[in-house]
């Protein structure tokens, strides 16, 4: 059975896969992506070996490809935003007067859990506008320890807000 299903696929592959291929192109307006979803489309398929109940393969294919493309036009916005995200809290003291009040909630939120020190690296750097070198100077650390304090803080802040990318 399991050759059989193989040569199947494999049939079903070499037929409808550019057919396919085109079709999800014009959908997501990315040829390498489509190539991407017909061929998981196919690993799917040969996966779930089902296909013994399907009767209409052209229809069955095209849906199937189509909501593959959807959801790759969804994993492709829900990154978007959260890219974004990430963007604009590089830039915190633009951003903070422009935002709602839950988003400010929220940030408060994630500043409050960051560790003291790296919290006030933080809010020196971002917020009052000091330079790495002066926080490090202020504080009696190095350069490095500054610039990873840094990288820390919008670590955390990234995975707090992510939240705002699912309401």
């Amino acid at each position: 059975m399991l050759m059989a299903m193989d040569t199947h696929i494999s049939t079903l592959f070499d037929q409808y896969y550019s057919p396919l291929c085109n079709y999800v192109a014009r959908l997501i307006k990315d040829e390498v992506a489509a190539e991407d979803v017909v061929q998981e489309l196919f690993i799917s398929l040969w996966q779930k070996d089902n296909l013994s109940e399907v009767v209409q393969i052209d229809a069955y294919l095209l849906r199937a490809a189509r909501f593959r493309a959807i959801d790759h036009l969804r994993k492709i916005s829900r990154t978007a935003k959260k890219e974004q995200l990430s963007e604009e809290i590089l830039h915190i003291p633009d951003v903070v007067h422009e935002i709602d009040e839950e988003t400010e909630a929220l940030f408060a939120f994630t500043m409050a859990k960051l560790p003291p020190k790296t919290r006030e690296v933080f809010l020196l750097s971002r917020i009052e506008g000091y330079s790495y070198k002066e926080i490090a100077e202020k504080q009696n650390v190095s350069v490095k320890t500054i610039e990873n304090q840094i990288s820390n803080a919008l670590k955390i802040i990234r995975q707090g807000m992510a939240v705002l990318v699912f309401w």
